[in-house]
């Protein structure tokens, strides 16, 4: 950020102040305080910023298409863009919609400081990030193959990608190093199911840090998702709580102990069905959110009895071409298909 040095409010100039606070993230490597800014909140012009900014378009791959693509690949990495959005400039003349209040001591005088960068908040900034990635794929000197893994296999900053063979994946991995850092761009927390993958990598810096897939760190989180890098597969955590001591069940907690797992690829559909299918049943005997639930709604094959933790595995398949099964399971209650 830039401070202004002029610090008189010119009420004949469009300017925007934003509202910020910090955020501390202890567990973070590398950015444990977060600042957050609240560009919803109406302005003296009784609207905010985000009511007059355009959203954009979504230009990456949906979460569910990057995932399964990651099953395929035999070699496989992961890294994510080090402060993404603090890599791409904002136009000189839109800075003055990113203006901050700010002093580091309670006794000074309140100075007026504007973002030079994309800010985390603005409703188009996942946009005009993904939109300089894109533009960086299509630079005329960058690798077609490359050019194709950069729109392809980037959900906002993470990667997720990989080939059938330990020498495409080598070259992938320095062709993408590469057409970042032209870019100014770093990637970080490098992982991989292959150690060779990633032992050359820069481990120097602050945040970008590999993960070796023979320690203990080998369970790693990629797009929201466990993944265990030493046998290459997804793990779904399960917090087996002990109900059995709570004298009071209510419909609220059995909604908020389903939407606990994050299981965007729907491979535990079968494990927690049991678990909707009673909070069917509940919306069925008219049970208010806050009321103690019957004795009888609650299933021994449902999740919150407490179950084991399930893996979905990828295909040994020593090449990326195999063959495609469809299993479909119908019911007059449920039905499922895997694929």
């Amino acid at each position: 950020m830039e401070q202004v040095h002029d610090n008189q409010v010119n009420e004949d100039k469009r300017e925007c102040y934003l509202l910020h606070h910090a955020v501390v993230k202890e567990s973070s490597t590398s950015t444990r305080l977060r600042v957050v800014f609240d560009l919803s909140c109406k302005t003296s012009s009784g609207i905010s910023l985000n009511y007059v900014l355009i959203k954009g378009p979504v230009l990456q791959d949906e979460l569910i298409y990057i995932l399964a693509r990651f099953r395929i690949h035999n070699f496989v990495l992961s890294a994510d863009i080090t402060k993404m959005y603090r890599q791409f400039w904002v136009a000189d003349e839109h800075r003055t919609f990113q203006r901050i209040l700010w002093r580091t001591d309670p006794q000074e005088n309140i100075r007026i400081f504007q973002l030079k960068t994309i800010t985390y908040g603005t409703v188009p900034a996942s946009f005009m990030a993904t939109g300089c990635l894109h533009k960086l794929a299509e630079s005329q000197d960058v690798d077609p193959v490359i050019s194709e893994v950069i729109k392809r296999d980037f959900y906002m900053d993470d990667f997720l990608g990989g080939t059938s063979s330990y020498e495409a994946a080598s070259q992938l991995r320095d062709g993408l190093i590469k057409t970042m850092l032209s870019a100014g761009l770093e990637l970080r927390k490098w992982t991989s199911n292959n150690i060779n993958l990633i032992k050359g990598i820069s481990n120097n810096q602050e945040g970008n840090k590999t993960i070796p897939i023979s320690d203990d760190n080998a369970i790693t989180k990629v797009l929201g998702l466990f993944w265990n890098s030493d046998i290459d597969a997804f793990q779904f955590e399960v917090k087996a709580n002990n109900f059995k001591f709570i004298n009071h069940i209510p419909k609220r907690l059995i909604l908020s102990e389903i939407a606990c797992l994050f299981d965007p690829l729907g491979l535990v559909g079968p494990a927690i069905i049991q678990a909707k299918l009673m909070l069917q049943q509940l919306w069925r005997l008219k049970i208010q959110w806050d009321d103690r639930c019957i004795p009888s709604s609650p299933t021994p094959n449902s999740p919150t009895s407490g179950s084991p933790t399930p893996s979905s595995p990828k295909s040994s398949s020593p090449t990326p071409s195999s063959p495609t099964h469809n299993l479909t399971t119908p019911n007059l209650k449920k039905y499922s298909s895997v694929i």
